[in-house]
């Protein structure tokens, strides 16, 4: 009994780092030897902000959200720029030193990138001097690394030794062998960056990276999920706010299907017509219940390829308690034009209000 006890607890050890660590990979390094490594999908986790928080005029072009070198397609979906904050604070001070100093401004190629394209980066070149092996992964892969070049305040090509991922002679710092005008663009970024706690790859122009004796995991989930977890975060902080401001505001969401109608909003409004006297015939029975008119309601509505979404919002301090039973009057009203209810409201942008006297 002791003895199975034993090897169950060492198991249990062996198995424990597994759960902690996440999402294990196998991967073979340099070596040949085959090693674990922790990759991250949590988008919280790796902490990373849009640099256009920080620069609200950065130039974004990143060049794997196009034909690449790597690929004919785009590996990005989303021309976003994600990098740790330090680095973000840090860009920021190089970007207005730039600007006010040489009239010049940092123009971004590659942020974050997520480790599967890493993986293909190595695939593609297979070469140690200017890409990191998928088994350490890159700093990019962190959010602790860009590559950036530089461009006149209206947003001009600056010129400077090489394309982005041209690994050549020329892409190296020590290359003399440059117009005196390109070695001096090349210089003063690395300048500036260096003055600033950034470090520099000797092979590559263009990357620099955050120094830090912190270990931040490497990443793989992709620019598009970072804009979903934005999105919900606003829209929740939306509703926090509306409901700070309106404890008592009442929403009942819903969605329409689009059948190719060219003048859908014009269709909307007819709708929203033929809705109105019946929400209010409605309340005007319930209200022989012992239920008050509500003062106002507001109909709001959005259109989106996807369908049409109606948000309807009861706005009186006296409904508090009778939510349930003025729901039951619109849900009513909208089951006659065809819409299906959904749980949580879209915040239509377009207002259509009346009010009960």
């Amino acid at each position: 009994m002791k003895l199975y006890l034993t090897i169950k607890c060492l198991l249990l050890l062996l198995l424990l780092p597994t759960f902690l660590l996440g999402n294990i990979k196998k991967i073979k390094n340099l070596k040949g030897r085959t090693i674990r490594i922790n990759i991250n999908k949590d988008v919280n986790k790796a902490k990373l902000v849009n640099i256009q928080d920080y620069i609200p005029d950065a130039i974004v072009d990143l060049s794997y959200n196009k034909k690449n070198r790597i690929s004919k397609r785009a590996l990005y979906k989303k021309n976003i720029c994600l990098v740790n904050k330090r680095l973000a604070q840090k860009l920021k001070r190089i970007n207005n030193k730039l600007k006010r100093k040489y009239k010049k401004r940092l123009k971004f190629w590659d942020c974050y990138r997520p480790w599967s394209i890493q993986k293909k980066r190595w695939k593609r070149f297979h070469n140690k001097k200017y890409i990191e092996h998928p088994s350490k992964g890159s700093k990019h892969n962190r959010g602790l690394s860009v590559d950036v070049t530089l461009v006149d305040l209206k947003g001009k090509k600056v010129r400077m030794p090489t394309k982005f991922d041209s690994f050549s002679k020329k892409s190296w710092h020590k290359y003399k062998r440059l117009n005196k005008k390109v070695k001096k663009n090349r210089n003063l970024l690395k300048r500036v960056m260096i003055r600033n706690g950034l470090s520099y790859s000797k092979s590559k122009w263009w990357h620099y990276s955050l120094k830090t004796r912190k270990r931040y995991p490497i990443s793989n989930f992709s620019i598009s999920d970072y804009v979903k977890k934005i999105r919900k975060e606003k829209r929740e902080q939306v509703f926090k706010n509306n409901n700070k401001k309106n404890r008592d505001v009442s929403y009942v969401s819903f969605k329409g299907n689009i059948n190719n109608n060219r003048n859908i909003e014009s269709e909307i409004k007819q709708k929203i017509s033929k809705i109105k006297p019946k929400i209010i015939n409605c309340f005007i029975k319930e209200s022989n219940k012992g239920i008050e008119l509500p003062t106002q309601i507001v109909i709001t509505y959005t259109v989106r390829k996807n369908g049409y979404f109606y948000d309807v919002t009861i706005q009186d301090s006296k409904y508090k308690n009778k939510k349930d039973d003025l729901n039951y009057c619109i849900l009513k009203a909208f089951k006659t034009i065809k819409t299906n209810r959904i749980p949580m409201p879209r915040l239509g942008k377009i207002p259509l209000e009346f009010s009960f006297e």
